[in-house]
């Protein structure tokens, strides 16, 4: 039962923070470009803000305290853990590919002059970047898991 536990807290807090950190980042580059500046989006970087602060510590306490139940785990557990890091790896590198494409998309948007105009196309191409390198730390930080093998989990 705690292991249902760990990787579902684990999961959750990950996801919680995947998303709120994608909708800061927004939030911060559409008030700080001059985008947005009322108070929804001041709202939505204190909303995102709130959720990163807790989520974050949240997931990384239960993903080091999973790596130690992975460390003493039996063979039907280590499978379990194999299937969850390579579910959030396929996972992480889907969103690799949607945020790789609307990066280029929104770059090529302004560089054809197409859009909804310069500082807002500037706003939504970091957005989409921010979220690529945030899907690229997730992917890596898993996928070298995923590799270390049964002996041999790395730290990251």
């Amino acid at each position: 039962m705690l292991n249902f536990y760990l990787y579902s807290v684990t999961s959750i807090s990950l996801a919680a923070f995947y998303f709120a950190a994608v909708y800061l980042v927004s939030g911060v580059l559409r008030f700080a470009l001059g985008v947005d500046g009322d108070a929804a989006v001041r709202n939505a970087i204190a909303t995102g803000l709130g959720i990163v602060v807790a989520a974050l510590p949240l997931w990384y306490v239960h993903w080091r305290w999973l790596r130690e139940q992975f460390q003493r785990a039996k063979p039907g557990d280590v499978a379990f853990h194999r299937f969850y890091l390579f579910t959030i790896v396929c996972l992480s590198a889907l969103a690799l590919l949607i945020s790789g494409s609307v990066t280029i998309t929104r770059l090529m948007n302004i560089a054809l002059g197409v859009g909804p105009g310069p500082t807002v196309s500037a706003a939504n191409a970091a957005t989409a970047l921010a979220t690529f390198v945030l899907s690229l730390t997730i992917w890596l930080l898993h996928w070298g898991q995923f590799q270390g093998g049964r002996g041999e989990m790395r730290t990251g």
